[in-house]
């Protein structure tokens, strides 16, 4: 799945958890903390020549794309 339709993705999965007033901002703010978590797991075991580090790079493109939502 590409990073913007991953981003979609995400949103719209909180978007159906019932949550307070302002639920788009609030969705997109469980997605990137969510983004968030992965992103801090694969710090642990990133480095130059792993290829973990293109899972870092999606992740990374996917929080932009949140961000633009």
């Amino acid at each position: 799945m590409r990073a913007k339709e991953k981003a979609k993705d995400l949103v719209n999965k909180y978007l159906g958890i019932p949550i307070m007033y302002g639920m788009d901002e609030e969705a997109k703010t469980c997605a990137l903390i969510a983004v968030d978590e992965l992103l801090g797991e694969y710090s642990f075991v990133i480095s130059e020549d792993c290829h973990e580090s293109r899972r870092w790079d999606y992740w990374k493109e996917v929080k932009e794309e949140i961000n633009k939502l």
